[in-house]
């Protein structure tokens, strides 16, 4: 219960609820958003990653999930996926193609799945081995970082 008074007089209360929630990971990745070659290894890492709430825990401690998928077909440039866009200034039809792609899942060069054939559960970092991702894709890679009920996630690209 909130009162406000002035003079001796009561100028009215209110009830307030005051709903408190836990800060969201803060997920950067590292080795990302640029072209890479066929034929070189390449490592994306989360480990500079935060938890507001105790900065000084290792993300070697959260629990993690990488996910990859294919924005070839989209094309070269993915504004809503990136940081700090004002979609103001985005077209209706842009928002509206976005909305109704479904990437698939990444192919290795021979075709099979990107992700099943690499380590991706646990680590805070994703090595990707030479030849794996084929030339003239655009793949981006997102990390999920939990610990217990609060998460966070973050995005990459890379193009071959």
């Amino acid at each position: 219960m909130v009162s406000t008074f002035a003079a001796n007089a009561n100028w009215g209360e209110a009830d307030i609820t005051i709903t408190v929630s836990d800060a969201p990971l803060e997920i950067y990745i590292e080795g990302g958003n640029r072209l890479i070659g066929t034929t070189t290894d390449f490592m994306l890492s989360a480990t500079k990653s935060i938890d507001p709430e105790d900065p000084t825990l290792s993300t070697a401690d959260w629990d993690w999930n990488w996910y990859c998928e294919d924005w070839t077909d989209f094309g070269t440039t993915n504004s809503l996926y990136g940081y700090g866009v004002d979609e103001t200034q985005l077209t209706d039809e842009y928002i509206e193609e976005y909305k109704s792609f479904v990437p698939p899942g990444c192919l290795t060069t021979a075709g099979a799945n990107l992700m099943l054939s690499i380590a991706t559960t646990g680590n805070d970092e994703l090595y990707i081995p030479a030849g794996a991702v084929p030339a003239d894709k655009l793949y981006y890679f997102i990390a999920m970082g939990s610990i217990g009920t609060r998460n966070g996630k973050g995005y990459v690209w890379v193009e071959a």
